[in-house]
């Protein structure tokens, strides 16, 4: 759950961030998944996640030690005005462009959300607004926020790779995961979008940077790929893409018009 964003050009044209009060423009931070199911959480949510959840977290303890991903660190990206990069609002913009387009492809109300490398659960609140009986459940491996949050907020202790095998009784229709895969080595990214087609009933949010864009924010083990290396794991996964970091599921793919499809420019 690192946190990086898109520097402003040198000639001032910041994009969308001009409406943020001059932030730049900022992706969500990275993080690691968690696991589980709090009591508040759908039923049908609950079989395969608690059998997987002790041995997920030993997994997670075991290979994530490069950061450390505690309350410092939150209050850096997200709370220091000197550091972060998010600006006021944008979350909030964010969550409203991805629902709308996950309900426009589904044709319905979403109803359950998976928020992969959630880091506190920031997503949560907006959605919950925008949709009040939705089920969210967030994974990420950072023992704090799990720890501060994981009741309150329905977060468990996952990594991104142990997709591959964690498996519920029900798809998603939609899933995050903001600001992570730039960070992930090539073998647990593959790993973990191979359990994309059968996770996910709708559409996923995966928000990441590129070679071709001009990075700040947290940059330390940033990995600096080619667009066209993305979009060859994510079509290899079974993913669409529709545009704005959007992908759409094997399963909506066949109503799609040629020109919704996102093509590289």
């Amino acid at each position: 759950m690192c946190k990086c964003t898109i520097r402003d050009l040198p000639d001032g044209s910041g994009g969308r961030s001009a409406l943020d009060g001059g932030h730049a423009r900022a992706a969500r931070v990275p993080q690691a998944p968690a696991l589980g199911v709090s009591a508040g959480f759908a039923p049908p949510f609950a079989g395969h996640a608690a059998l997987c959840t002790i041995r997920l977290a030993l997994h997670s303890r075991a290979a994530m030690k490069d950061k450390t991903y505690d309350r410092a660190y939150f209050d850096r990206w997200y709370r220091d005005p000197r550091h972060r990069v998010r600006a006021s609002g944008e979350t909030r913009r964010k969550v409203a462009m991805v629902v709308a387009l996950a309900e426009y492809y589904l044709g319905r109300p979403i109803r359950t959300v998976l928020d992969i490398g959630c880091g506190e659960g920031v997503w949560r609140a907006p959605l919950l607004k925008l949709r009040p009986g939705l089920h969210y459940l967030g994974l990420d491996s950072s023992e704090y926020a799990v720890a501060r949050y994981g009741q309150s907020r329905n977060l468990r202790l996952a990594r991104f790779g142990d997709l591959a095998e964690l498996r519920f009784e029900r798809r998603f229709d939609l899933i995050v995961c903001s600001d992570l895969l730039h960070y992930l080595r090539a073998p647990e990214l593959v790993r973990g979008l191979s359990g994309f087609a059968e996770l996910l009933e709708g559409l996923a949010f995966i928000e990441l940077f590129t070679s071709r864009d001009p990075v700040d924010g947290d940059t330390a083990g940033f990995l600096s790929r080619s667009p066209a290396w993305y979009r060859q794991r994510f079509a290899q996964a079974g993913l669409m893409a529709c545009g704005s970091h959007c992908y759409l599921s094997p399963l909506l793919q066949r109503s799609v018009s040629e020109l919704e499809r996102a093509v590289p420019a």
